[in-house]
């Protein structure tokens, strides 16, 4: 039985880290599941945006102080007290299971790179400890901007989402009521795709079923940030990875939980332009040249252009 729990235990954890929040992009393979290569994406669809690297600003909320001015920023946007809350407990847990990284600092820190390389492997300190999935992008998202996402009927969770099921069934800071955990599927389950290497097509399809699924999104200074991926296997748009960016007079913040298993990340930038531009500098090569749909980024329902 033991042999068993740690056989289903580790092909949750593989469907985690294959279908969501896909962390550093990889130069090769198939574009299905989030495991991209090819060649790197021009923006969220065909406008500019720029791939050089430059310096990132970057807190992992290791400390009160800072969670309590990000908890401030958030109330003022417009996100509830509760959500902030919950986040910050996931966050706070996380955080003490992985100990001293030596890339968590107090407040924000910064990095001459388009994303920050942690040395520490999150995934094999958070196996050896938890006996269950790590919440994801797509949690921690939804978390922060449940207020703000209007849902329509309900939806049971697609197979894809099993990692996502699995955290919100065993992981405590995370799990949803049922009203919640419906909504949490209708806006993030997968979309049908015809054969396709547009992706615009793709776009298009996420749109049309997210208007059928009765999904919209609150105006104001709060977005949904998404990257729209395709899988050519299953013939499905899914969004691999997604946060929330606030723009208020402080500057754009960007709050992600980067890939299971990985870090969250607070990024400070001075444009919701260069939140789309890292974004593309990280997740615009998943894809399959030939065989996928290039990645597009999203601000809430939109190509983020």
């Amino acid at each position: 039985m033991k042999k068993m729990m740690v056989f289903v235990l580790c092909t949750i954890m593989t469907v985690s880290l294959l279908t969501g929040c896909v962390g550093k992009p990889q130069q090769s393979g198939s574009g299905s599941a989030g495991n991209g290569g090819g060649s790197g994406a021009e923006s969220g669809l065909d406008g500019g945006g720029s791939l050089g690297t430059g310096k990132l600003n970057y807190s992992n909320m290791a400390d009160q102080d800072i969670r309590d001015r990000l908890a401030d920023r958030m109330t003022a946007a417009g996100i509830r007290q509760e959500y902030a809350d919950d986040f910050f407990a996931m966050v706070v847990d996380y955080n003490g299971l992985m100990g001293d990284l030596s890339e968590f600092h107090d407040g924000f820190t910064s990095v001459d790179a388009s994303a920050v390389e942690y040395a520490e492997d999150t995934y094999t300190l958070w196996m050896d400890q938890r006996n269950y999935a790590d919440a994801n992008c797509r949690i921690t998202a939804f978390m922060l901007m449940q207020g703000l996402i209007t849902t329509g009927a309900s939806q049971d969770a697609d197979s894809f989402l099993a990692a996502d099921t699995d955290a919100l069934d065993n992981y405590a800071p995370c799990k949803f009521s049922a009203e919640q955990r419906g909504r949490f599927a209708a806006l993030f389950n997968p979309v049908s795709v015809e054969p396709t290497l547009d992706s615009q097509a793709v776009l298009s399809a996420l749109q049309n079923q997210w208007k059928t699924r009765g999904i919209s999104f609150d105006e104001g200074p709060v977005s949904l940030v998404s990257v729209l991926m395709h899988s050519e296997l299953d013939n499905i748009g899914y969004i691999g990875h997604t946060g929330v960016m606030i723009e208020d007079s402080q500057g754009v913040l960007f709050i992600e939980k980067l890939a299971p298993t990985s870090p969250y990340q607070a990024l400070s930038f001075s444009s919701k332009e260069e939140v789309r531009d890292y974004l593309l500098n990280n997740y615009g090569t998943y894809y399959t040249e030939g065989v996928s749909a290039k990645p597009v980024i999203l601000l809430n329902d939109q190509a983020f252009q």
